[in-house]
Order: structure tokens, then C-alpha cells, then sequence
């Protein structure tokens, strides 16, 4: 396939094509020889005649006329062109069907300049039928032959009929002219002028036909849309124009129709009004799925799709239920929807009722479906068995009832003594048994069966009992003689057998003597009933039947020998008027003038003596009336459109309503006149409809239904009869849209407008053609004949014609309308400045131009105007300005708008369109600021505009509402923002209101906008009161904020070369202390930055900043922001720990590496360094990291949640961390706690290795708990982190709770004095000692103690910290101090001894004491278990 297409596009398939053989051009005589052929696809020939080829130039110099368009003969074209004009081009030919020719040419005239003629353009490329299309010509002819009255011709290539003004003389240029086509397809125009083309020759434009839709509105049961056959709804098909809007002046014949064809049920065809075909009362008679079309014969098709119709559901209900074949029962079968929840009225199925499973049921098992339902009657089931009856039709999803159970029972009587005959003197007894099979073979001894004997009339009949399933008569004797017949019978049982016994006082005997036997010979004859001219159908037919007998049952042999009486009756019994007894002569007897006066159905019998009766055939008798009425308004003029209804009664008093018998009925006027309309219509159901009639013809009318076997009732009598309109404008014929009219109407007897009708009273109403836009009152009513239409005018451009029409007249058109409209636009002058006004004091010119076009091309001069111009907003309108335009144009000066808004300016007059200058934004002339306050009661102000000028603290003035001494600091942001920071002396309460006063004079924007001066008025947040430390003191915590940091990383290097557990123990002191200011405590601001600032050791960059964003979305609940976190976010917060750890965990490759590659020393301590990852690196890790980490994940989840991706993971991540916060001090004692009961801290090496970082840096000597300190470590910071938290409401109750853990773990710290080195001993106890000192000295902040008592505090509190650091850094550097003296004393005997006995193989042998240069090692060892214990070693290490 992709090779074909890559074929197609190098070698393009070539159809038929046109070539010019030769072409001789003559430039004296201005025309060109050509000589063109049509050809096949194998370069043949073609000798088709009369295919025309169009001839033109590129670029389109003129043509002359006589030579565009050319016919073939034969396959050629052998003609002239003439050219006039000196140029090189491209000479083309085409012709529909065939590939376009070309041929280059140079025509070098010496008669004619250069010559270039008319430009044609055409106001669009797609129209509809008869629409008006726009062609303006326009001549630039440099030689000059165009002159005035030169004629125009507007033609079609294609030579399609072209109306309008196609052909006219031209004096002016350009010119537009209207024309239109009524026929669809491309069309190609052409402009000639005299007898030569248009410059640019031909323009191809599209008419296209108007197109169908199809809507299913609310019809007359309000059903959108049907789901199930016979479901009646509505149906419009509209007609739309080539652009989609309504037509309403179509009134095509539109035809709908299923498909498949032939399902859709009701009128189909109807005429369009307004546009629109409103088809009611619509359903379809097949379940399927179906598409609906609407047609009509210039129109493309409208189809409404996917209409899916569903069988219905049919219920049946048992009346009774019978137990078995003797009973009789009823069957209700109902249609119902797929719900049950709805009866479908109008399904006219046939419904027929059987057995399942396959049985035999009796009855009338077939019916009609009338307003939902039929019952059935006479029902029995024949057969023994289980059974449910089911209904069925074509459209429908068969129903089923319940189980019914038959069971069948049989009499048998017999005598005894079981003699056929007897006198009057015998006793006999009667027994009856009951059967379960019909072949009696098996008694029925269960059951009570009521039964009767009878005897015939001689003898009462005997009712009693069955007892076990018999019955035993007492003797009974009979004391008439003659023959009975003896038979029970049971209204639940089958009756058996009839015994027929002889009751006679004598007995005769017949004796053939001497063998001689009589011969009896026995015929049977037939009879056979016909109706020779018609069967009865009601009480006034008059009708004759024909009796024949026959000697056999086929009734073909006709009896003529013997005559026989005959006798005819009706059954059921009825009213069978005539003689009714006849002898036959010939075999044959005639009953005629016979006539039946009830209604029924019926069969007539005939019997007689010696013969074997016959019966008819069915028929039914009935007369019937239709009763005629009008459905709506009656018809007064041959335009009413009207309904009828056709109601069908079984008496003459029109009470009940045929519904069994159908009935053909055709409408008719009286006297006979021009009814139009569908006036045939069949009726199932006594009922039916004839909608959209009209009357053709003035007159005096009764309209009446007919049918067969019915009399008629028609309806009143009513009058046809047409008045006639005169339409006159007034003051005048409008010509554009801004042209206000009148109409007057005038009522005429006749169309001749002569006799006018001064007694006619109409209500009118007035509408427009070709789409147009009327306004005004189009309602009216006549007085005396006369009536008004007022204040009219029509809002679009057209020509047009109006109609007025009412239900009691003739509708009437006007006279053509031509709307045309000259149209203003509004600019402004560009010469004042500024062009556009920008504020309330600036000037501005506004000029209002006048055109006759609305793209603004040609200016209009040929009359003034008064212009009216209004300047507007919502809110604001000012005066207006009236100047009369001159040579088209007005121009309105020295203009002002004096209030700031936006302003549209309205050009407006009489005859002209307006226009409209839209959005002008007129400032007010100043500017203004506004202001806003964080939680930190900063203040961040704004002005709406950049300022020319710096603003100072002097420039501000701030007044507060309560009496609290405040002050301010002041900070530019940009040359529109500025920050003050509020310093209160005071408790702050929330919503305080604070306002701010700009003092600095003649304040200006950089764009010469004046500031307002307006007061600011903000609401500040709560804020505990401030105080201002002592100054030496304040200068002293600023400054020893970057000594802190030095002091720490000091401390952290002196750790590393000593031991790294000083670094923990102090950067755990530092925590606790540093955490301090986030509860609620008063602190002043430079104490908590003092105590903030231990945190702020960055040893790697915070990778989560360039993940995470920082915004007011992500802030953190307001005492974590005042502490300084600026995000909630705990990756974000804990980025650097994290960053740390992701580094050192980066470092396992490493170590991996080493371990393969590096030999003796280095290896090994690359293996120690793997082995500490299991798990001492981890456990140690989190444990120094513990009390940040919970504090952080708290901070998270008490801050407002961030709903973004990021915002989820870290309040999910922070939740994890929580409960590993809390669950670590148990899991630690419990871990403890088993290993300590199995004694794996004794010489367990392995153990260790793996948790060592828990235990080793321990003396582990006092019992379980020495070994707990981890776990009071974690346990106290628990406490002290949800404490910092969650109790700020009750400081004097949380700080408590600080005390007494504070005071809890230096106990444990004195009392077990747990630590191996004495150093992180006294590291520890100063830290603890310290913060118990800082935790005891905050009270002075949470009781009401005075601001020289805060003051004081505070210098003891820095001096605390201050003395606890230099303590911790004293102990460190000692530490230092000591272990490099040693290590350096060592090295130096090492060499000193390796130089004296240079020959000592193991100079290991020599040292003392190998403890003393084990710190050479120590900062790999306590890299791996972070213990200051140290390892063996020898003095290869030293190496």
C-alpha cells in the first residue's frame, strides 16, 4: 500500500486532458489562432462534440468577449481569441472533466498600450437559492475605450440563468449590483464591459439548497421520543437556508418515511408553514431499529437516528382459576412497558392466549387489544396437568401467568340389578362411582363429589354426596311406563356413562314366522343454507335464504323426489322477522323479505321432519351512527386549516362508542364541495381523526362522515367566506433600518379591493420573508374594516416583503422592500493628544464618519445628517453633542469626561446606523494604597502605583486603637511595596486596629498620578508584648550569633579528632535549648534568634529547596513561623538531616571498594566501616536525630494541610515519623529488656557489631536500668517535644513538666553515672545543668513579672548558654590536647626504637601499652560505632 501511494505522487495518475496543438498569434490585428484538442488517457483523440472550453489570460489582461467561451467539434476547437494589450502571459484553457491546458505567450501590440480592464468581486463564496448576491465592478482602463453608459454584463460560465440586474448600463464606477440564481451548483461569474472580460475574469462562488431537520417536540401525550410501537408522538421537520437559519417563508411538500421503509404510521406528507411541517400523532407499527427521513423534492434529506423500539411486555391475569376442564375461566391480558408501571393504550395487537406446557385449550383463545387489555371468556383447559397460560402477539415479549393444576374426575352409574328393562312393579338401585381416568379402571375413593341423578322428567331428580367416591341410591321403582334415560352428573366430575332403561307393564315379542324377515330401508337427507344475494349486517336489511336438500352430506346432489316441511330459526334466539316455515318444491325452498331487528351475532338453522339440520354461517347484525365535529376552531376562509373527529355509535342516541367492528370512513361535504386534505381515514376503535383540512371554495357548508352500514350525522352549518386585504405604508416605504413606519390596513369584500367592508372586525398579525428582522407591534385588530400597524422599523439589510394575515381573512404581501443603510464610524483625532483620553482632565476630538458600506470603504457625501453623539457608562451619562455631518464627516471637539469609569461613545441619527467606541477607561487622576498584615503583625503596604519618591519611617505616622505604646521599623520592598515592622510594648489583642497616615507632601507616581492621601486601616494579629533587651545585650546575642555557629563547628571539628560522642552530646544540649522559644513563652525577638541560631550549622546544601516551594500556601501554624521555619513542609525542614544522611549512606560504595581493592590496614578498616551500617550507623543516626525529626513531623501535622501532590506526601511521611517518634522509647526498652535476660551484653561481640551504638559507650554496670539511658533520652524528648507543642494554652504547666524531666534525667545521670569516659560525662551533666537553669529562669517570662525583671532574665539566660558552651568547647579542646600529646609521644619512641634496633622484626613486642596509639585510629573507629572506647591495634596502624 505504501508503495502504490509513493507511486501515485512520482507518477500522478493522468486523466483526460486538453492540449492547444498550435496557437499563431497576430499582433497588428489583435487576435490569436488557436487550435485546441481533447484527449483520451492514452493520448488519443477524442471526437465528442459540443464540450465548451473556457478561454482566459494569466495574469487576466481582457478578453474579448466574443471569444471566452468555445464549443468542441469533434475534438477539437479551431477559433480565434482576440487580445489587445501589449504582456507576456500564460494563456489557459479548461473545460469540466479534463486536465487544464496551458501555453506562454508575448503579444507586442503597436496599435494598443498595455491594457488592464475591470476588477469584479463577489461578496462571499457560499449562497443559497434566490439569495441576493453583492457584485461590485470596478474599471481601470488606461486606454480609455470604458466610457460612460458602457454596458454591463454579468455572466456564468457554466451558463447557469443568472437574475437580477445581470445586464445594465454603467455610468459611474464602481458599481454593486444584486444579483441571484435559483438553481444549486458551482457557478463561475464573469464581468464583461462592452465586449471585453473583467480584469479579473471569473470568480467561483457555491449556491447551495436549503436542508431538512428533524426535532421530536412534546406531542398530545407528551412523548418526547417513543419507546414501543403504536406509541403516538410528534414530529417537526424544519426547514433551514444554505446558512442555517430558519426559512420562513418555505412552505415546500415535506414527506417522512421510516427505515426501513413502510413502519411509520399516520399522515406523512404535509405542506410546510412558517418553514416548519408539525406532524402529529405519529407511531410506528414494527419494533426494530430505525431511522426517520424527511424529504421534499429540492431539499437534501433530514434524518433522525437511533429510535430503538422495544417490544412491549405483556401481564396476564387469571379472573378465576380453574382446577379443572369443566371449569370455565376468564384471561385479562394487559400491555404494559418494560416497568410495569405504564398500560399502553394504544397497541391495536392481536393477541392470541395457548398453553404451556402444549395443551388443549377450548375457548376463544385469540382477541384484540382495546385501550390496553382484552379479556377472554369461555376458557377451559382440556387436558390433565400443570400448566401456565401465555399471551403472545408480533410486537410483543410474551406473558405468562401462574401455574394452574388440572385434575379430571369420572361418573359412572350402574344399576342393580343391571337389567335393561322393567315393569312398574321393580325396585332397582342406583350406584354412581367416581373414576380417575377416563377409562374407569381406577375408583377415586377419596374426595367429596356433589352430584345429580337425573331421570328425566318422570322421576325427581336425586342430589346427594359421593362417601369415599360412590354413591348407593335407596330402591327406587318408577310407576310410568316408557324408556328413560338415567345419567349424573357433577360440577366438578366428567359425567359417564347414560343408562336407558325400559319401564312396561307388558312385553312384546316379534317372531318372523317361516324365517321371513322384513326389510326396513333407512336414508338420511341434508340440508344446505345459502344467502343468494347478501348477509343481514343491520335491522334494515332485507335478505332471502335458499334451503336445498341433498341425499348426501356433501351436498352435492340436489333431492328433488319428495317434498319437505321446513322450518328456520335464529341462534342465540332473536327477532327473525318473515315467514319462517316452508314446504320444499324441487328440493328447494325460499325464504325471502326476511329481516332481523336485534343486534347480535348470529347463525340461522333450518330442520324439518326427515331431514338432518344445518346451520348458517356466522354474522353480525348492527346499526351504527357517525357523529361528526370540529376539532378546534371551525373553517371561515379557504386558507383555515381545520380538524375534524369522526365518533362512531352503536344507537341513535350516541351514547356507546363502536369499538369491535372497523369501519372505513370517508368525509364529505354538503353540498359537495372542495375539501383538501387526507379525507379517507380507517377506524378500529370507533374513533378517528382528520387533521389539516382546508375548504377550496366560498360557501355555505355541512360537513358529514360516511361509511358502510352507518347513517350519518352532520355537522352544523357553517360559512366560507374570504375578505381581502389593501396594504399602504405611511408616511412612506422604509428604506433602511433606521426608517420608522406605519401600515394601514384596509378589508375588501372582494379581490378587486372595490366593495370595502366597514362591519369587519379581524385580528391581525404582520410578519416578514427572506429572514428579515422586524420590530414594532405586529399585532392588530380592524375596526370598521380599518386597522394599524405602528411604529415599525426593520433591522436588516434585504429586499422583502410583508405579510399580513389573520384566521378569519385572506393573508396579503406588500410591495417589494429594498432595505439599504448607510453606516457611521467614530474616531478619535489623532492629532489631539493624548488620542485616547486616559483621565478625567484630558481634552479629546472625536470624528464621525458616514458610509455607504459597513466595512467602511467608501465614504458617503451626498447628504447631511444630524449626528448625535452620547457618551455613557453603566453608572454615568452625560450631555449630548449634536453637529450636522458635512461631506460626510462631523467632527466633535474639545470633549471631556470628568468621572473616572468606563465609557462607550454612541454615534446616532436618523437613516444611519450607529457605531460605537467601546471601553474607554477613564482614571480618576490619583492613586491609592492598600495594605496588608501576617501573623508576625507585619505589615506589607502597597501603592497602586510606582512612586517618584523614596519613603522614610518620618514619612509614616501610625495611630493604634488601644493605648499600647507601639513603634516601627521600615523596609522598601520595591518602588511600590514597602514593610513595617510593628513593635509593641504590650500584649497586642487580635483585631486590633492600627491605621496608617502618609505624610510626605505633593507624593506622585512615577507617571504624574497624585496620591489620595487616604487613611489605611489594618487589623493586627495577637501578639504577647515585646520588650526591648539591653543594648549591650542585644549587640552581644547578634554578634554571638555567628560565634555560636563558630563555637559548634569548632566542637564538631575538635569531636571528630577526639570523639565523636562530644559532638552528640553537645549538639543534644544545643537542641533542647534551641527548641525552647516555639511554645508560647513571652521571649523577646532577639533571644529567639539567639536560641534559633544552634540550629543553623548547614554542613551540606538543603536539596528540598529546589523541590519543594515555598509560599503562603505552605506556611506553618504561626508560633513555627515567628520562630523563624518558613515552610510546613517536613522535607523541607528536614532537608539538611536528610541531606546528611543521604551522603553517608553514599558512602557504602565507597567502603565497598576499599574493602575489595585496598590491602592491609585500609581494607580492614573499609570492612570495620561496612559492618557499622549494620545497624550501629542507623541506630545512632536516628537517635541524634530524634528530637528534630519528631518535632518536625509535629510541626506538619499542625499546620494546614497543603492539598497538592507534595503537600500529601509530606503530611503522609510526617504521620510515618510520628509514630516511630513515639513508638522508639518502648520498642528500646523492650529490646533492651529481652537482651539483657538472655545475656547478650556480656562478651557478645556479634551482638555488638550490630547494636553496640545502643550500649558500648556505657559502663552497663549497675543493673538493667544503667543500661537504659537511651531510653530516658528519647523518653524525655518525647514528652519535651509534644509538651512544646500541644500544651502552649498552660505554660506554667509545661514548663513544670521540663523541670521535673530535666531534674529526672541529671538523677539518672548522678545516680548511675553511665558513661565510660569521664568527658562525655561532664559534657552531659553541663548541658542537662544548663538547661535545667534556662527551663527554671523562663518562669520569669510566663508569670506578669515587670520588663526590668524580663530584662535581667534574659542577660542571666545568654549567659547560661554562653558559660555552657565554653565549657563544652574547654572539655573538647582538653580532650584534644591530651590524646595528640600522646599519640605524638608514641610515634616518636615507635621511630626512636625502630631507628636504634632497625633489625627488630616485630616491633610490636616493644610497646608498653598499644591503648596509647590507638587514637591515631580513633576517627575511623568512632566513624564506625561512634564509641570513644578504643581497639587493639599494632604499630602497622602507625605506619
Amino acid at each position: 500500500m505504501i508503495a502504490y501511494f509513493l507511486f501515485i505522487l512520482i507518477f500522478p495518475i493522468k486523466g483526460d486532458y486538453l492540449q492547444f496543438d498550435s496557437v499563431i498569434t497576430y499582433d497588428d490585428l489583435c487576435y490569436i489562432e488557436i487550435k485546441v484538442g481533447l484527449y483520451n488517457t492514452d493520448n488519443s483523440l477524442q471526437s465528442i462534440s459540443g464540450i465548451p472550453v473556457y478561454f482566459s489570460f494569466d495574469p487576466p489582461y481582457t478578453l474579448l468577449y466574443n471569444g471566452w467561451i468555445q464549443y468542441s467539434t469533434n475534438g477539437l476547437i479551431v477559433g480565434t481569441l482576440y487580445q489587445c494589450c501589449s504582456a507576456t502571459f500564460l494563456m489557459i484553457a479548461e473545460a469540466i472533466g479534463y486536465d487544464p491546458a496551458t501555453k506562454s505567450l508575448t503579444i507586442s501590440q503597436t496599435v494598443f498600450t498595455v491594457c488592464e480592464y475591470t476588477d469584479i468581486n463577489v461578496n462571499g463564496n457560499y449562497f443559497c437559492i434566490d439569495e441576493i448576491i453583492k457584485v461590485t465592478v470596478e474599471t481601470d482602463c488606461t486606454y480609455g475605450i470604458v466610457v460612460s453608459d458602457t454596458s454591463l454584463n454579468i455572466l456564468d460560465v457554466y451558463g447557469s440563468v443568472i437574475n437580477g440586474e445581470s445586464n445594465t448600463l454603467v455610468s459611474n464606477w464602481p458599481i454593486t449590483i444584486d444579483i441571484y440564481f435559483s438553481a444549486v451548483g458551482t457557478k463561475k461569474i464573469l464581468g464583461v464591459i462592452g465586449n471585453f472580460y473583467a480584469k479579473y475574469a471569473a470568480q467561483t462562488i457555491e449556491i447551495e439548497t436549503s436542508y431538512l431537520t428533524i426535532t421530536l417536540p412534546y406531542g398530545p401525550v407528551i412523548i418526547i421520543q417513543p419507546s414501543y410501537v403504536f406509541e403516538y408522538f410528534s414530529l417537526n421537520a424544519t426547514i433551514f437556508d444554505c446558512h442555517s437559519i430558519l426559512c420562513s417563508t418555505c412552505n415546500d411538500i415535506i414527506t417522512i418515511d421510516s427505515s426501513p421503509t413502510g413502519l411509520l404510521y399516520s399522515i406523512n406528507t404535509l405542506a410546510a408553514t412558517n418553514g416548519v411541517s408539525q406532524f402529529i400523532n405519529l407511531a410506528f407499527i414494527s419494533s426494530e431499529n430505525l431511522t426517520i427521513k424527511a424529504s421534499a423534492s429540492t431539499f437534501y434529506d433530514g434524518i433522525f437516528t437511533s429510535i430503538v423500539l422495544s417490544k412491549v411486555y405483556l401481564k396476564v391475569t387469571l379472573l378465576s382459576i380453574p382446577d379443572n376442564s369443566l371449569d370455565i375461566f376468564s384471561v385479562k391480558v394487559q400491555v404494559y412497558d418494560s416497568e410495569f408501571s405504564r398500560i399502553l393504550e394504544n397497541c391495536p395487537f392481536s393477541i392470541v392466549i395457548f398453553l404451556n406446557p402444549t395443551g388443549n385449550l377450548s375457548g376463544s383463545t385469540t382477541g384484540s387489544i382495546i385501550n390496553g387489555e382484552v379479556i377472554m371468556s369461555g376458557l377451559a383447559i382440556l387436558d390433565e396437568g400443570t400448566f401456565q397460560i401465555n399471551a403472545d402477539c408480533s410486537e410483543c415479549i410474551i406473558g405468562t401467568s401462574i401455574f394452574v393444576t388440572i385434575d379430571n374426575y369420572y361418573l359412572k352409574v350402574t344399576l342393580n340389578p343391571n337389567s335393561g328393562q322393567f315393569s312398574t312393579e321393580n325396585k332397582f338401585t342406583i350406584t354412581v362411582d367416581v373414576f380417575d381416568d377416563s377409562s374407569m379402571n381406577y375408583p377415586y375413593l377419596s374426595g367429596l363429589f356433589t352430584f345429580t341423578i337425573n331421570l328425566e322428567s318422570y322421576y325427581p331428580p336425586i342430589s346427594d354426596i359421593t362417601t369415599n367416591g360412590k354413591y348407593i341410591s335407596p330402591p327406587i321403582s318408577i310407576p310410568i311406563t316408557g324408556t328413560y334415560s338415567i345419567s349424573a352428573s357433577s360440577p366438578k366430575v366428567y359425567p359417564g356413562n347414560i343408562l336407558s332403561i325400559i319401564i312396561a307393564d307388558y312385553y312384546l315379542k316379534i317372531d318372523f314366522p317361516n324365517n321371513n324377515i322384513l326389510s326396513i330401508i333407512i336414508a338420511d337427507y341434508y340440508l344446505k343454507i345459502d344467502f343468494p344475494n347478501n348477509i343481514p349486517k343491520n335491522y334494515q336489511s332485507i335478505f332471502t335464504i335458499i334451503v336445498s336438500i341433498h341425499d348426501s352430506i356433501n351436498t352435492e346432489n340436489l333431492y328433488e323426489n319428495k317434498n319437505f316441511i321446513i322450518n328456520i330459526e335464529l341462534i342465540p334466539i332473536g327477532e327473525l322477522n318473515g315467514i319462517l316455515t316452508k314446504t320444499t318444491v324441487n328440493g328447494i325452498a325460499e325464504f325471502s323479505y326476511l329481516n332481523i331487528t336485534t343486534d347480535d351475532t348470529y347463525v340461522i338453522s333450518a330442520y324439518g321432519i326427515g331431514v338432518i339440520s344445518r346451520k348458517s354461517i356466522e354474522f353480525k347484525v348492527g346499526t351504527y351512527y357517525i357523529e361528526t365535529k370540529f376539532k378546534g376552531k371551525i373553517p371561515l376562509t379557504t386558507e383555515s386549516i381545520f380538524d375534524v373527529e369522526i365518533l362512531i355509535y352503536r344507537e341513535e342516541e350516541l351514547i356507546t362508542i363502536c369499538t369491535y367492528k372497523d369501519f372505513e370512513v370517508e368525509l364529505k361535504l354538503s353540498p359537495e364541495g372542495l375539501l383538501i386534505g387526507n379525507i379517507n381515514e380507517y377506524s378500529s376503535s370507533g374513533f378517528v381523526k382528520f387533521k389539516i383540512l382546508s375548504i377550496g371554495e366560498e360557501g355555505i357548508y355541512k360537513i358529514y362522515g360516511k361509511a358502510n352500514d352507518t347513517f350519518s350525522i352532520y355537522s352544523d352549518e357553517f360559512v366560507i367566506k374570504n375578505f381581502y386585504i389593501n396594504i399602504v405604508f405611511y408616511p412612506e416605504i422604509p428604506f433602511s433600518t433606521e426608517s420608522i413606519f406605519s401600515i394601514e390596513i384596509k378589508v375588501y369584500n372582494e379581490t378587486d379591493m372595490v366593495n370595502f367592508c366597514y362591519e369587519c372586525f379581524f385580528i391581525l398579525e404582520l410578519s416578514i420573508d427572506n429572514q428579515g428582522l422586524l420590530e414594532g407591534i405586529t399585532k392588530s385588530e380592524t375596526t370598521s374594516g380599518i386597522g394599524y400597524f405602528n411604529n415599525l422599523y426593520i433591522k436588516s439589510e434585504n429586499y422583502y416583503f410583508l405579510k399580513v394575515s389573520g384566521y378569519e381573512i385572506i393573508s396579503s404581501f406588500s410591495s417589494k422592500i429594498i432595505i439599504k443603510d448607510f453606516y457611521l464610524k467614530i474616531d478619535l483625532n489623532p492629532i489631539v493628544k493624548p488620542k485616547q483620553p486616559k483621565h478625567t482632565l484630558n481634552e479629546f476630538e472625536a470624528i464621525v464618519s458616514i458610509f455607504s458600506d459597513n466595512n467602511y470603504l467608501n465614504l458617503y457625501t451626498n447628504r447631511s445628517y444630524s449626528i448625535i453623539l452620547s457618551i455613557y457608562s453603566l453608572i454615568n451619562t452625560f450631555e449630548t453633542h449634536n453637529k450636522n455631518s458635512n461631506s460626510g464627516i462631523a467632527v466633535f471637539k474639545k470633549l471631556i469626561i470628568s468621572e473616572s469609569n468606563t465609557y462607550n461613545i454612541i454615534a446616532d441619527g436618523i437613516g444611519v446606523n450607529p457605531n460605537n467606541y467601546s471601553n474607554i477607561f477613564i482614571d480618576k487622576g490619583t492613586f491609592s494604597w492598600q495594605g496588608s498584615v501576617d501573623e508576625q503583625n507585619n505589615l506589607i503596604i502597597k501603592f497602586e502605583k510606582s512612586l517618584n519618591a523614596t519613603l522614610e519611617k518620618p514619612d509614616f505616622h501610625t495611630e493604634i486603637s488601644s493605648s499600647i505604646k507601639t513603634d516601627f521599623t521600615i523596609k522598601q520592598l520595591s518602588d511600590s511595596m514597602y514593610e513595617l515592622k510593628i513593635i509593641a510594648s504590650e500584649t497586642i489583642q487580635n483585631n486590633t486596629k492600627i491605621t496608617l497616615i502618609v505624610l510626605k507632601s505633593n507624593l506622585k507616581s512615577t507617571d504624574d498620578y497624585i496620591f489620595d492621601y487616604s487613611e489605611l486601616v489594618l487589623s493586627l494579629f495577637y501578639s504577647y508584648k515585646s520588650f526591648e533587651s539591653f543594648k549591650q545585650l542585644a549587640e552581644l546575642m547578634n554578634s554571638s550569633k555567628p560565634l555560636c555557629q563558630a563555637a559548634a563547628s569548632s566542637v564538631v571539628a575538635s569531636s571528630v579528632i577526639s570523639n565523636p560522642s562530644i559532638l552528640w552530646s553537645i549538639m543534644s544540649c544545643m537542641d533542647a535549648m534551641a527548641y525552647l522559644p516555639i511554645s508560647e513563652i513571652e521571649y523577646s525577638d532577639n533571644l529567639i534568634g539567639f536560641f534559633s541560631s544552634f540550629g543553623s550549622l548547614q554542613v551540606f546544601p538543603n536539596p528540598f529547596e529546589y523541590i519543594f516551594t515555598v509560599s503562603n500556601s505552605t506556611k506553618p501554624y504561626d508560633r513555627a513561623l515567628k520562630y523563624g521555619f518558613t515552610s510546613s513542609f517536613m522535607f523541607y525542614n528536614a532537608g539538611i538531616l536528610l541531606a546528611n544522611f543521604i551522603v553517608s549512606i553514599s558512602l557504602i560504595p565507597v567502603f565497598l571498594i576499599g574493602k575489595k581493592v585496598l590491602k592491609n590496614n585500609l581494607g580492614e578498616w573499609c570492612k570495620k566501616m561496612l559492618e557499622s551500617y549494620k545497624y550501629a550507623y542507623f541506630i545512632r543516626f536516628f537517635v541524634q536525630s530524634y528530637l528534630d525529626l519528631g518535632l518536625l513531623a509535629l510541626i506538619q501535622i499542625k499546620s494546614k494541610l497543603v492539598d497538592t501532590p507534595g503537600g500529601w506526601v509530606n503530611i503522609v511521611f510526617s504521620w510515618i515519623m510520628l509514630m516511630i517518634f513515639i513508638g522508639l522509647p518502648f520498642t528500646i526498652f523492650i529490646f533492651s529488656l529481652v537482651c539483657y535476660r538472655k545475656n547478650k551484653f556480656v562478651d557478645n561481640e556479634e551482638f555488638m557489631k550490630k547494636w553496640g551504638s545502643l550500649y558500648e559507650e556505657f559502663k552497663n554496670d549497675k543493673g538493667f536500668f544503667s543500661t537504659q539511658y537511651y531510653t530516658v533520652f528519647t523518653m524525655r524528648r518525647l514528652v519535651y517535644v509534644i509538651m512544646t507543642v500541644y500544651l502552649n494554652d498552660n505554660l506554667p504547666l509545661q514548663y513544670s513538666i521540663h523541670l521535673i524531666l530535666s531534674l529526672l534525667q541529671i538523677l539518672f545521670i548522678f545516680y548511675y553515672f553511665p558513661f565510660k569516659e569521664k568527658e562525655i560525662f561532664i559534657i552531659t551533666a553541663i548541658g542537662e545543668i544548663s538547661t535545667l537553669l534556662i527551663i527554671c529562669f523562663s518562669f520569669a517570662f510566663i508569670a506578669d513579672s515587670s520588663l526590668e525583671t524580663r530584662k535581667n532574665v534574659e542577660v542571666v539566660i545568654v549567659f547560661v548558654v554562653v558559660i555552657c558552651l565554653g565549657a563544652n568547647i574547654g572539655v573538647s579542646l582538653n580532650t584534644i590536647f591530651i590524646n595528640t600529646k600522646g599519640m605524638f609521644n608514641k610515634i616518636k619512641n615507635i621511630y626512636h626504637r625502630n631507628k636504634v634496633h632497625p633489625n627488630t622484626e616485630n616491633s610490636q613486642n616493644n610497646i608498653k601499652n598499644p591503648r596509647e596509639i590507638t587514637y591515631l585510629y580513633s576517627f575511623a573507629d568512632s566513624a564506625r560505632n561512634f564509641e570513644l572506647s578504643p581497639r587493639e591495634d599494632d604499630e602497622n596502624a602507625i605506619k
